[in-house]
């Protein structure tokens, strides 16, 4: 059992606090060297993809794959969102906007989370057959 922990950091804690909380193993695309980095071979190397979004996300384009994979894998698609992280929040029209993200993603059959705590307890009680 793996997921790939999807997305930048960007002064977020959030994958720290995440990696101590898994007992399954992960791929972290930001401690790899990117001149020999495949990240689409390293996604389908997964059994989950999980998507964090916070106000310290600054590429966009996370969004879009999220949607699309949501469409295409939605059984490996997972996604979390924090309306603050440290000393940042999402104004209000960001957090409408994430609310119809999660109800996109959702519909599409992915799973969607409220805490990484959660997200943790899920992966780490997935039995492997």
């Amino acid at each position: 059992m793996k997921v790939f922990l999807h997305g930048k950091s960007n002064g977020s804690s959030w994958k720290k606090e995440f990696i101590k909380m898994l007992k399954i193993d992960f791929i972290d695309p930001e401690e790899r060297d990117r001149s020999t980095y495949d990240h689409q071979r390293s996604q389908s190397s997964c059994d989950f993809i999980l998507y964090v979004l916070t106000p310290n996300t600054i590429n966009f384009y996370s969004i879009a794959e999220l949607i699309n994979n949501s469409n295409k894998l939605p059984e490996k698609t997972m996604y979390v969102h924090y309306s603050t992280d440290r000393d940042k929040r999402f104004n209000k029209e960001q957090t409408e906007t994430l609310y119809q993200i999660t109800e996109m993603v959702k519909s599409n059959g992915g799973r969607v989370f409220f805490t990484l705590n959660c997200v943790a307890t899920f992966l780490n009680n997935q039995v492997v057959i």
